[in-house]
């Protein structure tokens, strides 16, 4: 009887320790649910909570990282800019120590240099990309990356350098034909855009926006 006691002061013990309540992952989903309803302060409430319960889940770490940064864009909008860099700030914060728990995390890596670009800090945030490629390899993930950076800072040669690459490392990948045919419309050059965004829906059909993005340029249904 005594040591079943024990064992049941044990279970006590450590429940007390590990907390009660619901789990990291279901805490997240709460989290998330409020994040895509952009209630960003009270997401990023949420996944402090699951933080508490689980300090190096990168996913958790993560969620921060963007909930923090969609809130500084919203902010920026609402013309409140001093908080939104500090919203930044912590964005950069989390992503920095997702990336250290798990230092392939591609998501964090692109919402870093995301973050970045917004606080301004276009040569830091170029170095993450550099980065990311040592890390990542070459794909078309990481092409599209630096070529974002290159159209943020208006650099349309290397920006479309970029752009085509990612369709040479991954021609099979319709997500970066779409993403060059998307630059090429954005310079005003019609027919390539039409040319690689055909491209892509012939690859994947159900890609996103890739009809709707024919459509807006008369080039529906794709020849």
């Amino acid at each position: 009887m005594r040591t079943v006691c024990f064992a049941a002061l044990g279970v006590c013990v450590a429940a007390v320790v590990s907390g009660c309540g619901p789990v990291v992952g279901e805490i997240n989903k709460e989290g998330l649910q409020e994040h895509d309803a952009g209630r960003y302060v009270e997401a990023i409430g949420l996944f402090k909570t699951a933080l508490k319960k689980d300090i190096t889940r990168p996913s958790t770490l993560f969620y921060l990282g963007r909930s923090y940064m969609y809130l500084a864009e919203d902010r920026f909008r609402a013309g409140n800019a001093r908080m939104a860099r500090r919203n930044l700030d912590d964005a950069v914060y989390y992503f920095d120590r997702a990336i250290a728990v798990f230092p392939n995390y591609e998501e964090a890596i692109r919402g870093k240099e995301r973050a970045l670009t917004l606080r301004g800090e276009y040569d830091k945030a170029m170095a993450v990309i550099e980065k990311s490629g040592e890390l990542l390899g070459p794909s078309a993930k990481h092409k599209v990356m630096l070529a974002r950076q290159y159209e943020e800072r208006g650099d349309h040669d290397n920006a479309l350098l970029a752009y085509r690459q990612a369709v040479v490392v991954e021609p099979l990948n319709a997500w970066a034909h779409a993403e060059l045919g998307r630059f090429y419309k954005r310079i005003n050059r019609r027919q390539d855009a039409l040319a690689s965004l055909t491209r892509a829906y012939r690859i994947n059909p159900k890609e996103d926006r890739v009809s709707t993005d024919l459509k807006a340029l008369g080039g529906w249904p794709p020849p």
